[in-house]
């Protein structure tokens, strides 16, 4: 139950009809902490390391960078094709995420496949491709060029999270066999009149 300052009444009255936790509203991180125990999803970091986040988007890529920082990993973001391979020269990644049409005359794609023809472990890299088409020609060719996963734009930061645990190499097997997406968690709570 998410409760305001002005609302400790409330909480008392709750506490006594049986509710276990309380949390203020303003207290996203405990909220989200116990939405993840909820889920039977692990609350520490499963990886660490750096995560290339290559999206022009600016509102994309924050979202993106904050939920690798919720993975324990560390985001690089670029906006083209030529500074991820800037940081790429000088950088380890764990992961990639990597946006399909970026501006100009650059491709997303083309740092794929760059990627994967690389003789190094880089090679390796697990990369989530993201975009806001919805063809399956796009699709396909991304995972044809080794994309380990695909994920269409706008995404639910859930969904975001399920899927770069399951391309990581060091991901909890905790998720398996779990509710995949916080939305039908909060459904359920809704369900049974909980906030």
């Amino acid at each position: 139950m998410a409760i305001d300052q002005r609302d400790l009444a409330l909480a008392a009255q709750a506490f006594q009809a049986g509710v276990t936790e309380v949390f203020l509203a303003e207290d996203k991180s405990a909220i989200r902490e116990m939405v993840m125990r909820y889920l039977d999803l692990p609350v520490a970091p499963a990886v660490s390391g750096h995560a290339l986040v290559v999206e022009d988007n600016p509102i994309f890529a924050e979202l993106i960078s904050e939920e690798c920082r919720t993975l324990g990993l560390t985001p690089c973001a670029c906006a083209s094709v030529a500074e991820a391979l800037a940081l790429m020269a000088t950088q380890e990644f764990q992961l990639a995420v990597i946006d399909i049409v970026l501006g100009g005359l650059q491709s997303g794609l083309a740092l794929l496949r760059h990627i994967r023809g690389l003789d190094s472990a880089t090679r390796n890299l697990p990369i989530l491709v993201v975009s806001g088409f919805n063809d399956t020609a796009r699709r396909l060719e991304a995972l044809r060029n080794g994309a380990d996963d695909y994920l269409e734009k706008p995404f639910a930061s859930a969904e975001l999270i399920w899927r770069l645990r399951r391309i990581l190499p060091e991901r909890t097997e905790a998720l398996d066999g779990t509710v995949n997406d916080i939305a039908s968690a909060e459904q359920e709570w809704q369900h049974k009149n909980l906030s």
